[in-house]
């Protein structure tokens, strides 16, 4: 990893705060002794969702796996040699590999429980086998014991949600019942690609175009128009979209050479108009995109996608930062008059076909959730945990 991975990912790793903020926070765990319930769920379901997501969470980690007492390791260093740095930062991964989990089975539907700290206490210093034959009872309860600390509502499309985080110490109190029950030597880690950070300025990133180049997008590109208007309620917010590449750990860049990478937001300039939104256009080589990340929050639980196509001219939508459930408007009316397309591109203009659900293999990454675009459809097999109307 290079200085500037090292130093994101040494900076954003370490968290603290409250589980349950006054916005939704998708970089923090829920405290306490936290165990998984979905009502009418089986054991077998429990089994089967929290050892995937177990592997997924520690698939975010460089060479990541389980020590016996269920605690992170891997091969990565902290930036600052030293006993302190480095006790930080094992802690600071503790929580992160929590934070992953929480996460994933929320977005699964399931719910993250806490007891109360003495019926936790109890509980924890049990032998891996009670931990794990109480929590399969307790996992499709209708009223299992505690209380519900964290349900997905697709947090990361909501106003106000947490999607960049800077915080000085981990967090303590963090203790997944789930996790220390179980067996390590089940983990299976899905295999995990490259790991590439943003850069607007590089080679694989599709830049925004002027009003020359869009009328001279060849046949090979499609041609990508989409706006924005608002303020996000971070300063750090942006909207990144990739393209998949032939498998899941190749890049598309790698495989072909052409750009497979662009900003809807937050890295732009030099829009193609700017009257109440900014509106830009980027040419797209043909393929699968996904929207990848929003700012911090890798999305691979679960992100919107459409399907780019030689000669095509898509309108991937406008979005209203200031709305308090981001998703796009895909009425072409929504598009301002005037802008400098040709007649023919005009009247091949089609809105994009997004889909919800996408997934693919989590990289180490600062954090993993998922997000949809309400009222949109989903792929087959994607459970929508929690598509709501904006």
């Amino acid at each position: 990893m290079d200085l500037v991975g090292k130093s994101a990912a040494f900076a954003l790793l370490v968290s603290s705060g409250a589980a349950m903020a006054a916005t939704p926070d998708a970089t923090v765990a829920a405290t306490g002794y936290t165990y998984f319930n979905r009502p009418a769920a089986s054991a077998a379901d429990y089994e089967r969702e929290v050892a995937g997501c177990i592997g997924t969470a520690v698939g975010g980690f460089v060479d990541g796996g389980l020590t016996k007492r269920g605690e992170i390791r891997t091969t990565a260093d902290p930036l600052f040699g030293g006993i302190a740095p480095g006790l930080i930062f094992s802690m600071a991964n503790q929580v992160r590999l929590q934070v992953s989990l929480q996460n994933c089975m929320a977005v699964a539907g399931w719910r993250v429980m806490r007891l109360d700290d003495a019926h936790g206490a109890a509980l924890w210093q049990a032998d891996r086998a009670e931990i794990a034959r109480q929590l399969q009872a307790w996992a499709g309860a209708e009223q299992p014991p505690g209380e519900v600390v964290r349900t997905y509502e697709n947090d990361a499309a909501r106003r106000g949600a947490v999607v960049f985080a800077i915080h000085t110490l981990p967090q303590l109190s963090v203790r997944s019942l789930s996790l220390k029950a179980f067996d390590p030597s089940k983990l299976q880690v899905p295999k995990v690609g490259k790991v590439r950070y943003a850069n607007a300025k590089a080679k694989f990133m599709a830049q925004p175009l002027d009003a020359a180049a869009v009328r001279a997008v060849p046949s090979t590109e499609a041609l990508a128009i989409f706006s924005f208007s608002g303020k996000s309620s971070s300063k750090y917010d942006f909207l990144q979209a990739r393209r998949f590449g032939p498998t899941p750990e190749v890049l598309a860049w790698d495989a072909d050479g052409r750009p497979d990478e662009f900003f809807l937001w937050g890295e732009q300039k030099h829009p193609l108009s700017k009257t109440d939104r900014e509106v830009y256009a980027v040419a797209l080589p043909p393929g699968r995109w996904r929207i990848l990340s929003r700012s911090a929050l890798e999305l691979c639980l679960g992100a919107p996608a459409f399907e780019a196509k030689a000669g095509e001219v898509i309108y991937l939508g406008h979005f209203d930062l200031d709305a308090g459930t981001l998703s796009p408007d895909l009425s072409l009316e929504s598009l301002p008059a005037g802008l400098p397309i040709t007649l023919e591109q005009r009247a091949r203009l089609r809105p994009a076909a997004w889909l919800n659900g996408a997934r693919w293999p989590c990289f180490p990454a600062v954090g993993i959730f998922a997000m949809e675009f309400p009222g949109l459809p989903a792929e087959p097999g994607y459970r929508a945990a929690a598509v709501s109307a904006p």
